[in-house]
């Protein structure tokens, strides 16, 4: 009877260094698939950032291209306005030299 319970000692163990290498292939098993995971989900996050930061940089382009616009026109509305006021004074100019001249010098 020895020899058996020697036998069954030796199987429990052979049996115990099978599960403890088994549980080590599952852990690195595991390992490697978190590590894929955690690669793919960085990979991911990174991309979803460009992506947004390329959005925000077109919405701010946008933005800088209508405030130019906007700018733009109210600076030739501005300019339109100038030359009309300008235009009126010259006019007004022109009629106080010549009152000025005929109060002066008469109808020669």
């Amino acid at each position: 009877m020895g020899l058996q319970t020697i036998d069954e000692v030796r199987e429990i163990e052979r049996q115990a260094e099978s599960l403890a290498v088994e549980y080590q292939e599952k852990i690195d098993k595991l390992e490697q698939t978190t590590q894929a995971q955690i690669a793919e989900m960085q990979k991911n996050v990174e991309t979803e950032i460009k992506n947004f930061t390329d959005e925000e940089e077109q919405k701010k382009e946008a933005k800088l291209a209508e405030v130019r616009s906007t700018y733009r026109k109210q600076e030739e509305e501005d300019i339109a306005e100038l030359q009309t006021v300008f235009a009126s004074k010259k006019d007004l100019l022109v009629d106080k030299v010549i009152e000025e001249v005929m109060r002066k010098y008469g109808n020669s």
